[in-house]
């Protein structure tokens, strides 16, 4: 799983074994994003609220109008754009449904396979957006009245990513959490009892304001309640 921070998203993107969610080896999966054709969501009551875009001051919790996540083919990938940023609607686009995360979220897919990894990134060029011969053209996802994809005029370019902290399986899910503070804001105690490995990038990183691991466990704890209420949510719809 890789998370990265560029200057108007973030992305989670990843591997998952769809079949533990009961979900077929060889479904191609969909979409879920905030629109949908009566723009109540897709499916319907998906809100994502994220601490990670609120002001200098302050640690509350904003919504992230712009958004989408894909699950399918073995991979999953979601993206919140910052809501302050001017290109957050394009970034976080949701009409491309039908190619997936390679094209959506572009990524190393297979570098990544195994690993738990965040890191520091260049926004990518909006979905369906590329260059031919220096010149930049606009593809548009077809109707499925038209059958079914079977190819795209251009591959998706992946963004370059940096100062990435790698870590083990074992940094992420054999660590005690620590007892639920008592007030708003945490003691030292409580915050040493996270860190990150010693290393020189994670002690920059631990530095710059705020421990990885426990980042990266709300990570995974948010794209496995991500998963679930996509499925409850589906259900429901179908009910």
């Amino acid at each position: 799983m890789q998370m990265t921070r560029t200057p108007s998203y973030i992305q989670i993107v990843g591997h998952i074994d769809q079949t533990t969610l009961n979900i077929q080896a060889n479904d191609t999966g969909g979409e879920a994003d905030p629109h949908g054709a009566d723009h109540r969501g897709n499916p319907l009551g998906g809100v994502v609220y994220s601490s990670a875009f609120s002001k200098a001051n302050t640690s509350g919790f904003v919504q992230v109008i712009e958004w989408n996540y894909f699950l399918g083919n073995g991979v999953f990938c979601f993206k919140a754009c910052d809501p302050a940023s001017p290109n957050a609607a394009s970034l976080c686009e949701h009409v491309y449904d039908r190619i997936g995360c390679q094209y959506n979220m572009p990524a190393d897919y297979k570098g990544i396979n195994g690993v738990f990894q965040s890191c520091k990134g260049e926004d990518q060029l909006p979905v369906g957006v590329y260059e031919e011969n220096g010149i930049r053209k606009v593809w548009k996802q077809p109707p499925e009245s038209l059958g079914p994809i079977t190819s795209v005029p251009y591959k998706p370019t992946i963004p370059l990513v940096s100062d990435c902290v790698t870590y083990t399986s074992s940094e992420l899910f054999t660590e005690t959490l620590p007892p639920a503070p008592t007030s708003v804001n945490p003691t030292a105690a409580s915050v040493n009892k996270m860190s990150t490995p010693n290393t020189p990038s994670a002690q920059e990183a631990k530095n710059s304001g705020a421990s990885l691991v426990p980042c990266l466990k709300r990570t995974i704890f948010f794209v496995l309640t991500m998963v679930t209420s996509y499925l409850v949510l589906a259900v429901g719809s179908a009910i």
